[in-house]
């Protein structure tokens, strides 16, 4: 649903190259996050790449101690269905951030 709303905001601002360009620049990845994730998520690396620091510390306390790693390897195995919605929800909030802010 937001991968959709970004586009359709995309299209209607399509003559606004300045807006575009900033976006195309600042938006996050999927590609950076599933890297981040399958390599260094158990550690929270992911949540830091998505702004959510809170998570990142979470995840980064957790994994570090013997009884919070069960725990953040459950976390890590449920974040499988939530970081395409997560990098979509931070770049739908980024560009309404730019449109607001011209």
């Amino acid at each position: 649903m937001d991968k959709e709303r970004i586009q359709q905001i995309l299209m209607q601002n399509k003559d606004n190259n300045g807006l575009i360009s900033t976006y195309m620049v600042q938006k996050k990845s999927n590609g950076v996050m599933w890297a981040l994730w399958w390599f260094a998520g158990i550690f929270g690396a992911h949540k830091f790449y998505a702004q959510k620091t809170g998570e990142g510390i979470l995840y980064l306390i957790l994994s570090i101690t013997l009884f919070g790693l069960p725990i953040t390897m459950i976390l890590w195995l449920i974040d499988l269905g939530r970081n395409n919605p997560t990098i979509n929800k931070y770049n739908l909030g980024l560009l309404e951030l730019l449109i607001n802010h011209k």
